[in-house]
């Protein structure tokens, strides 16, 4: 008896298990703020209404960038005050992100 010729053929298979939840995780900065530019900024975006401000926009983001931008240089003319100066690790990083 001669067995049809896809009798022998072998069945091959991949299969793939792609989880969906694979993402990178969020990249979050948390800092302390105390100056006047920042509160000005709050109270424009209505973060005194709403009680939190979320900034996403290119324009909004600028902003922040402009205000860190400033007041790292107040820093470096030795025009800013000492809690400032505590703060200007974070504010080169905060600069450094938002320009990425």
């Amino acid at each position: 008896m001669i067995l049809p010729a896809l009798f022998w053929m072998e069945l091959r298979c991949v299969v793939a298990v792609i989880r969906h939840g694979d993402r990178t995780p969020k990249q979050k900065m948390k800092m302390e703020v105390r100056h006047p530019k920042f509160f000005a900024l709050f109270a424009k975006y209505d973060g005194y209404k709403d009680g939190h401000v979320k900034l996403k926009k290119p324009k909004q983001l600028q902003e922040v960038l402009d205000i860190a931008r400033g007041l790292l240089a107040e820093i470096e003319q030795k025009r800013a005050d000492p809690e400032t100066e505590e703060k200007k690790g974070k504010l080169e990083q905060l600069k450094s992100v938002l320009e990425m």
